[in-house]
């Protein structure tokens, strides 16, 4: 998990403040070899550290940016339908990934990806990592725009 590892490296740089200094190689290799999650995972954590670090701030946003295009290509564009699908059965849901399937069905239950990431706000990489998660599962059916 991307997450869990640039919290690991944050962890021992933040116990030695003079490491502190290594997280910029670390976010650079990382971006440098694609890897925009642990990129990202790293800049916030750093910026959390140094909220006025703009390095931090940069490498975050770039890294929102890239990752956000990478999902939006994956699924299949904007303009791609997301349909609720019965997950009732699928025991690997987290209650706030039921919440949201909910929500989504109560909204009509199809939908297109354009209009959730209008919704989304600032979490628009996370968004997108859900509806790559739940499509994966089977709980959405992404499927070609519809004509108009």
């Amino acid at each position: 998990n991307s997450r869990a590892l640039a919290l690991a490296e944050i962890t021992k740089a933040t116990a030695d403040p003079a490491s502190a200094s290594a997280w910029l190689p670390r976010i650079r290799a990382c971006f440098a070899r694609g890897d925009f999650g642990q990129a990202l995972s790293l800049a916030e954590l750093w910026s959390g550290a140094e909220p006025n670090q703009r390095e931090a701030r940069r490498y975050i946003e770039s890294s929102r940016r890239r990752l956000e295009l990478r999902y939006r290509q994956a699924l299949g564009g904007d303009e791609i339908c997301v349909e609720v699908q019965d997950h009732s059965q699928i025991e690997e849901l987290s209650g706030e990934e039921q919440r949201w399937l909910e929500e989504l069905r109560a909204a009509g239950g199809v939908t297109t990806l354009r209009e959730i990431l209008d919704r989304a706000g600032p979490q628009r990489v996370e968004i997108l990592e859900r509806v790559t998660s739940l499509a994966e599962m089977r709980c959405l059916r992404l499927s070609p725009p519809r004509e108009a």
